[in-house]
């Protein structure tokens, strides 16, 4: 009586992405902080300074999340462009949206839209010294959710360069 062998369940934080029998359980999630209200903090970027973070997330049903704080530097504009970049994403399936509280959802865009499902993200400060108030607000901390559009076999990293 032949027949295809299968997982039919992991261990918790571990997942069978390729269901291949004979790999198990293969791909161990990163174990990121998988809220906003718990997000892994970054610290503090200051003009001219950037930083990375990195996860795994075996499956779409998962997202990490990460804060950085960019304080608004004395002289806007000229306190630096705030910048999100995927520098690793090897299957092209992660994507994120960024926040500015936790409470509301992804941030509005200057140019119309939200910040949703992207794999790039930069705040311009386009106001002129000339002025004393700036329509757009400085994105003072930015919450970062990390997600997958596809899975499908692969146990990939992402990793986002943040800089200013």
């Amino acid at each position: 009586a032949g027949g295809d062998c299968n997982i039919s369940a992991c261990t918790p934080g571990f997942y069978d992405v390729d269901t291949d029998y004979g790999t198990g359980c293969e791909c161990q999630d990163d174990g990121a902080n998988s809220s906003c209200g718990v997000a892994t903090d970054l610290g503090i970027l200051s003009p001219g300074d950037s930083i990375t973070a990195s996860g795994r997330l075996p499956v779409n049903s998962l997202s990490d999340w990460v804060r950085v704080s960019f304080p608004i530097a004395l002289g806007r504009p000229g306190s630096g462009t705030p910048t999100i970049n995927f520098s690793a994403q090897p299957d092209s399936s992660y994507r994120f949206d960024v926040h500015y509280d936790c409470a509301l959802g992804a941030a509005a865009c200057g140019s119309g839209g939200v910040a949703s499902g992207r794999t790039s993200w930069t705040f311009a400060d386009a106001g002129s010294a000339a002025f004393s108030s700036n329509a757009t607000p400085w994105p003072g901390d930015v919450y970062v959710r990390v997600y997958r559009t596809s899975g499908g076999g692969q146990c990939t990293n992402w990793e986002l360069t943040i800089s200013r």
